[in-house]
């Protein structure tokens, strides 16, 4: 699945960023949470990230993920990389 990761400690204010990340890719699903000294920034078009009004949180697959598997076979390595989503992921990263 394609992703950014950046890692920045002490470097950067996390708000500041969720604020940029919002102004430069405004998409209906984002978020922004903190837990004692590390920050979570996200922006998506799907979501993939819910929490009830209980507190109860769940995680929904984005579109076009293959369920995780306890085992990678060689068939379902093949798969995922001649995907067409796959093969413009891989030309533009």
């Amino acid at each position: 699945m394609p992703h950014e990761q950046r890692d920045a400690p002490g470097t950067v204010d996390p708000v500041s960023v969720h604020l940029a990340l919002r102004s430069l890719s405004p998409s209906h699903h984002g978020a922004f949470l903190r837990i004692g000294g590390t920050a979570l920034v996200s922006a998506s078009p799907e979501r993939f990230v819910e929490v009830d009004d209980g507190g109860t949180l769940r995680t929904l697959p984005i579109k076009g993920t293959r369920p995780a598997t306890p085992t990678r076979s060689p068939t379902n390595a093949h798969g995922a990389i001649s995907s067409r989503a796959r093969r413009s992921v891989r030309r533009t990263s």
